[in-house]
Parts: C-alpha cells; sequence; structure tokens
C-alpha cells in the first residue's frame, strides 16, 4: 500500500473518534489515546482511558511475521500523523481534555514512545531531530562562557 493511502487511512481512524464518541451520546471526555501496533496482523488499535478500544484499522504494510515491535517507520509515520492532527487543531475538540497525550504502547500499556502531550500553553512533540540538541547547546555555551 502506497504510503500516502496508509497516512490518510490512519487520519480518517483518528477523525471517526470524536463522531464516535458522540453518536454513543456519551459525556466521555479523553486524557490519552494509547496507540498499539500488532505486527502479526497488521492491527493499529486505538485505546481511550481506561483501556476502552476506541477504533481499529489493518495496515497491510504493517505485516510482519515474527516481529513483536514497530520499527522506527511505523513509529515515524505514526509521529507525523499525530504532529499533523495537532498542527490541524483535531485535538483541541471538546471530546480531548488537558493535560492530554497521546501514546504508542505495548499490549501491556507500557511505554514505546509519547508522541505527543499539550497541557495548556505546552505542546511537547517526540521528535527525534531533536535528540542531542541539548548536549550541542550545553557544549556551545560552555566553549562561548570559557573564552
Amino acid at each position: 500500500m502506497e504510503q500516502g493511502k496508509e497516512i490518510s487511512i490512519i487520519k480518517d481512524l483518528f477523525r471517526q473518534i470524536p463522531s464516535m464518541l458522540e453518536s454513543k451520546q456519551s459525556a466521555l471526555v479523553l486524557h490519552d489515546l494509547f496507540l498499539q501496533v500488532d505486527r502479526a496482523t497488521g492491527e493499529l488499535q486505538v485505546y481511550g482511558d481506561g483501556d476502552s478500544l476506541l477504533a481499529s484499522k489493518v495496515i497491510f504494510s504493517w505485516i510482519e511475521e515474527g516481529a513483536t515491535e514497530p520499527d522506527e517507520r511505523i513509529i515515524g509515520q505514526l509521529r507525523g500523523i499525530v504532529q499533523d492532527l495537532q498542527q490541524e487543531e483535531y485535538f483541541e475538540q471538546s471530546c480531548f481534555d488537558q493535560p492530554f497525550s497521546v501514546q504508542l504502547v505495548h499490549d501491556d500499556f507500557s511505554l514505546i514512545e509519547e508522541l505527543l502531550f499539550i497541557d495548556g500553553a505546552i505542546v511537547r512533540i517526540d521528535d527525534p531531530l531533536l535528540k542531542g540538541y541539548s548536549e550541542e547547546l550545553d557544549k556551545f555555551i560552555s566553549e562561548l562562557l570559557a573564552d
């Protein structure tokens, strides 16, 4: 499956969550979304607070016999999708409340990676491009002050 089509399918999966909650006439407000990827079946499952399954979809290109963890390609796709949704202000809908996070988790809900955290004016997106930035900045400041 083409990557652009995968991204569109996954975004649609997220976008159905608010209307699904409304159709159940639920006063449910979510503080967390937990994403699980089953590599054996290619299934992406989206859980809300209380480990309740909200939506799922099979992404056939994610199926890999014997793999148990999402690889960097899958994590990168999910990270990009969550960033896109954040920029579209998707998580500002009334069914999401702060503090709010989107986390990629194992089957037992232990954390693999936090993809997004929002609390008031604080928005933290886990971006591997920023890894190592702090050390470089500290080194630069140390060298600058030493002169």
